[in-house]
């Protein structure tokens, strides 16, 4: 493991920026289904808010809530804490979340019953 630039937050807000869409979509996927069950999953948008500076390579916190999911859509909020309790980083994404159709056959995985 290499420690990134000191000099450079954009370098850190880069990096997180990318490692931040792996974990916030997947969010809004309910208790009914897992990964292996979405066919398809697309960011329509991600925000992001930096509220201070935090190193990429040092040790955080990523808080993560789906407040809704529905009619194939997703939307998922994230916090990131520094290590001393410092909220870093607000986000939030909106995205399409297809679960595969051999998943739906299950009547209780039907679409009106699975928020999906």
């Amino acid at each position: 493991r290499h420690r990134l630039p000191d000099d450079d937050q954009n370098i850190h807000r880069s990096v997180l920026a990318y490692a931040s869409d792996m974990f916030l979509l997947p969010t809004s996927i309910n208790s009914k289904f897992n990964l292996t069950d979405v066919g398809m999953m697309a960011s329509r948008d991600h925000s992001m808010w930096f509220h201070s500076d935090f190193r990429m390579d040092e040790w955080m916190l990523y808080e993560l809530e789906s407040p809704r999911a529905g009619n194939a859509r997703g939307l998922a909020f994230g916090k990131i804490f520094r290590r001393d309790g410092t909220l870093a980083v607000t986000c939030s994404q909106e995205g399409l979340v297809r679960i595969r159709k051999d998943m739906m056959k299950d009547s209780s995985k039907t679409p009106e019953k699975s928020n999906l």
